[in-house]
């Protein structure tokens, strides 16, 4: 089978705070997210195993994490470090840290005021007639990228423990709004790279 370049995105996982390190009394990271659902189609149309998230924990690698787009290179662009692999409830999961300090005061900012911050995963490998992902040949090259307009419009956002907005209309259509920004703001980024490479 053909390798392709894989591409997936997750619907709303949520950023969470990761535990503190019982040993050293530290956090392993700012943030933990989900990256793939496993054993189910992800919005992509691509279905992630569990013996392929196994290997994954297994090889325990450790990868940047940039803005999401490869005209940059990986350092240049990178805004993240991920890692610490894990299978939590049929998720797979990793934590992370910023290394870039201007992009973090950015994302955080973004994640404490509930807008829309998008993840997706990037990789190699084959897939079966059904979607499947080759546990065999599937090679990860970074947990996730940020993105403003991940693969069918798919944004991560933060958990919240407070309580249904009242006006549950007037919230949507402040989210609405924001996604709206988000994507323009994605659009005029995008032609101004395509303006550049052509000249």
């Amino acid at each position: 089978m053909e390798k392709k370049k894989l591409v997936d995105s997750i619907m709303n996982p949520g950023f969470k705070k990761p535990m503190l390190n019982e040993a050293t009394g530290k956090k392993e990271g700012n943030y933990s997210v989900p990256i793939w659902n496993l054993n189910e189609r992800n919005l992509n149309g691509r279905t992630y195993t569990t013996a392929l998230a196994e290997r994954i924990v297994k090889e325990n690698k450790e990868t940047l994490c940039n803005d999401g787009h490869d005209s940059y290179t990986e350092y240049a662009g990178a805004m993240a470090h991920a890692f610490n692999p894990r299978i939590e409830n049929n998720q797979l999961w990793v934590d992370f840290e910023f290394i870039d300090e201007t992009y973090a005061a950015k994302i955080t900012f973004c994640i404490d005021h509930n807008i829309p911050v998008g993840v997706s995963s990037v990789g190699y490998g084959s897939m079966d007639e059904h979607g499947v992902v080759d546990p065999d040949t599937y090679e990860l090259v970074r947990y996730f990228d940020f993105v403003q307009h991940p693969a069918n419009e798919t944004f991560v956002a933060k958990e919240s423990k407070d309580e249904e907005p009242k006006d549950k209309a007037t919230a949507d259509s402040k989210d609405a709004a924001a996604c709206a920004i988000l994507r323009k703001a994605f659009q005029i980024h995008q032609d101004y790279i395509k303006s550049y490479k052509e000249n």
